[in-house]
């Protein structure tokens, strides 16, 4: 996991990949007159994520010595969560590998201290959403405010 980090922190700050997914990130229209591909660079980052979704799939199914269809289900909230809190936009454009790696190591040690203090599951998901959806207001009121 840290050595995908680090090679994706490194594609996306130094290379033209990058910065092109940066680019139909923060507006597609904008990157479309600049000369990018966008159906490629999308098909190219979809590809990527398929793939690294598939990669975690497979470690998480060795850990657990299974493979139910229910296996993973609610780890998509834990992912927005972390890209959030990491500082990347829901409108897109603005982020970086590394905040979404901070993201994480907030997340789960938010999700590994709860355990510790035998906090009753029905809390975690409340504390988790108020993480979240103030994460997420902070991120509104910064893209309001910059853009007055």
């Amino acid at each position: 996991m840290i050595g995908f980090f680090i090679l994706l922190g490194v594609i996306m700050k130094y290379s033209a990949f990058g910065l092109r997914v940066y680019a139909v990130g923060g507006n597609r229209t904008a990157a479309e007159v600049a000369g990018v591909n966008v159906r490629r660079t999308l098909v190219q980052v979809y590809t990527i994520s398929g793939f690294l979704a598939g990669l975690s799939g497979v470690v998480l199914a060795s850990r657990v010595i299974s493979g139910p269809p229910n296996l993973g289900q609610g780890f998509e909230l834990g992912a927005i969560a972390a890209v959030v809190i990491g500082g990347a936009s829901l409108m897109g454009g603005r982020g970086t590998v590394w905040g979404t790696f901070l993201g994480l190591l907030i997340i789960q040690t938010l999700k590994n201290g709860l355990d510790i203090l035998v906090v009753p599951a029905y809390w975690q998901m409340v504390i988790n959403g108020v993480v979240i959806v103030s994460a997420v207001a902070v991120d509104v009121w910064a893209n309001r405010r910059r853009n007055r």
